[in-house]
Parts: C-alpha cells; structure tokens; sequence
C-alpha cells in the first residue's frame, strides 16, 4: 500500500484525489491546510464522494513526522513549496509539488540539491502534457509524422475571477510566469527538448 498525505489545496492536489478510483494500491492518511483559512473544497469533496475521513493534522511537519507516508502532495502557497519539498526529500519522502517548485533561482537550487541528496523521487504536477491532446501531439512528433519543427508557441487563458489572498503579493505568489506560463514552456520542451537560443516573457494588465 502506497501512503499519501496532502499538504494544501492551493492548486492542483485533487488530481491525486480524483485519480484514487483507480488505484486501488493507494492510501490517503492524512491531510491538513497550510494556511489558515486555505479552502480544501475539492479535495475534502473527492474524500466525502470516496468515503473517505482521512486524519487532518494541524501543519505538514507534524503530519509527516507522525504519518510517514510514502509521498507527500505539495499545494499550499507558492512560496512556501520549497521549503515543503526540501523538507519532505530529506525525510526520504517522494513528493508531487505543484508548480512552481521555487520562486527564485536561488531556491530552485536548494529544492535540485535536496532531490540529488534523497532517495526519494520529486515530480512537478505538469499533468497538462497528458491531456490527450497534448500527448497525442508529443507522439505523433517522435513518430516524425509532421516533418522538422521550425516554431512552437503556446497560450494559455483564465477568465477573470477571484484568486486565494496570497496571489495579490508577489513575494507569495512569485507571479505570472512561473504559475501559468510554465504549462506552456514545459509543453514547448516536451516536444522539442533542445537549447533555447533566447527566451523573453511579458505581462499587462490591459483589460483587467
């Protein structure tokens, strides 16, 4: 039996809760917010839906330090994942982050040095390159079924609405680039895994 924790809600953690159907090998043994205030509603819905009551622990150290599951579901506030991941990879503990990893350089390093130093394994949730449209475009390039790619470029849209708290704070949040437009850089590198030879990013709020 493989046994998760999930640490947040900030994100993506319900692809590890709506996946549970079909993994019968997995266990959810706990669960706790890593803000105050953090709404847990689709993950806590997915437990209500599998009958599920999982323990809720006050904070993810002691969740982890008394549970000592086998991996760790990292999605609380952005700036906060590092600290998370280094924390849970020193344990020997697998963790599936959400995006981003880190907020700096500086930390992506730490988090690339934990995960060189752990046996246990660090995945990023970039569940988007297996959308079926997305994988079906990654296998029909490595079947060289559409000739030598010349450009690759991609979107990525959200209707306007309201974001947790953290998201009006930079520091927190990190910003645009790192939280939506990764889904489209990792895509890019997915399909064709070379050197960029220039990269640029930018943001507005023309509209908003």
């Amino acid at each position: 039996m493989i046994r998760i924790c999930i640490a947040g809600n900030s994100g993506h953690a319900a692809t590890v809760t709506r996946a549970l159907p079909r993994l019968p090998q997995v266990e959810i043994a706990g669960w706790c917010r890593t803000w105050t205030g953090e709404p847990m509603t689709e993950v806590l819905d997915d437990f209500a839906k599998l009958g599920l009551s999982p323990t809720e622990y006050p904070d993810y150290l002691t969740m982890i330090d008394v549970v000592q599951p086998d991996v760790l579901v990292v999605d609380g506030m952005f700036c906060d994942h590092e600290a998370m991941t280094c924390q849970a990879l020193a344990r020997g503990i697998h963790v599936y982050c959400d995006k981003p990893l880190a907020l700096t350089l500086d930390g992506l390093t730490r988090v690339q040095q934990a995960a060189a130093a752990s046996p246990a394994l660090l995945w990023a949730m970039q569940t988007a390159r297996y959308d079926p449209w997305f994988y079906t475009a990654k296998q029909l390039v490595d079947a060289d079924a559409i000739g030598e790619i010349r450009l690759l470029t991609a979107q990525k849209s959200y209707r306007l609405g309201q974001r947790a708290p953290f998201f009006r704070h930079r520091a927190q949040h990190g910003g645009l680039i790192p939280w939506v437009a990764i889904h489209g850089i990792d895509f890019i590198r997915y399909l064709y895994p070379h050197a960029a030879k220039s990269i640029f990013a930018h943001h507005a709020t023309a509209a908003n």
